[in-house]
């Protein structure tokens, strides 16, 4: 899965033929935006996620700026972002504006600033302490708010200038008690089988204690605080797939009845008919036939034989 930066490096790229002039001008118009540009190689379609991402300028202001989405993720990164933000301000980023009802799209706040993940590659993380500490703050906020992000990488996690750890990307978070799964990603499974499989514990199955505490350890720290959170929040497609199967199977039994009840209304109720949609193996039905004459003979010839002596 993609971050919320489209771009590795922190310069901003612009590509005149990417994104939609419509979608530019309706943001433009709506909100009074001074400038706004897609970025070099907008479309992103990194785990299904459809997003387009434009930068925008209105005075001082820059927005970040991601349109589309597939299916209802945009709605849910909005309700995630916005959940988490009012609980911790300083490490989850604020939604400036949106809209995801006929339009869809969120904007941010531009961040010029590089990911954990280049700092690492560059080892030029300064202070790893103060990551770890915020990090800890981050798997409290989530917990507090019982909802499990499932991507918890150093991509998704921007540094600031200052220090300050900002966890990105909401478009895939679900609530995890009672754990709800995003119709997208029931429609769709094998999009999300790698979804976070590099800090995860295995393919659909996710705990962001566990990715926290892992990538802790990556920093060559240890917190006791989220390492007794592993396993609280675990959540795990599977189950929630097979209940989805099952209601469909159920589904298509009772259709299954209806179109039998349908063919014996148009149809003769004969013998040959009857025989025809039975389901079951023609041998079995003929053995069920054989067994059940001879359990009543032999409750003939039981009787015959009490009754004689």
């Amino acid at each position: 899965m993609k971050s919320e930066r489209p771009s590795k490096d922190t310069t901003v790229h612009f590509d005149p033929h990417a994104g939609n002039l419509d979608n530019m001008n309706y943001l433009k118009e709506k909100y009074n935006l001074s400038l706004i540009r897609p970025f070099k190689g907008a479309i992103d379609n990194g785990g299904g996620s459809g997003y387009v991402y434009y930068y925008a300028e209105k005075d001082s202001a820059r927005f970040f700026i991601k349109w589309g989405g597939a299916g209802n993720s945009l709605a849910n990164e909005v309700h995630f972002t916005n959940l988490l933000y009012k609980e911790n301000p300083n490490n989850f980023l604020q939604v400036m504006f949106e809209e995801h009802n006929e339009k869809k799209y969120v904007a941010f706040e531009f961040l010029k600033t590089p990911t954990l993940a280049e700092l690492l590659a560059q080892h030029n993380l300064v202070n790893k302490q103060k990551i770890i500490l915020q990090l800890e703050k981050i798997a409290h906020t989530l917990a507090t708010c019982k909802v499990s992000h499932r991507d918890i990488r150093p991509d998704n996690l921007l540094v600031l200038p200052d220090g300050t750890l900002k966890l990105i990307d909401m478009q895939w978070a679900v609530p995890n008690s009672p754990y709800r799964e995003i119709n997208y990603v029931n429609e769709h499974p094998e999009q999300f089988a790698e979804l976070g499989t590099t800090y995860a514990i295995a393919q659909y199955c996710w705990d962001d204690m566990y990715s926290i505490h892992k990538l802790i350890r990556e920093l060559g720290g240890h917190s006791d605080y989220v390492y007794s959170l592993i396993g609280k929040f675990k959540i795990q497609y599977n189950v929630q797939r097979d209940i989805i199967l099952l209601k469909e199977q159920i589904k298509q039994l009772q259709s299954d009845s209806q179109q039998m009840q349908t063919q014996s209304i148009n149809k003769p109720l004969t013998l040959l008919n009857c025989w025809k949609q039975i389901k079951y193996p023609k041998w079995f039905i003929l053995f069920l036939c054989w067994f059940i004459v001879k359990k009543k003979n032999r409750r003939k010839f039981k009787k015959k034989y009490s009754i004689r002596q």
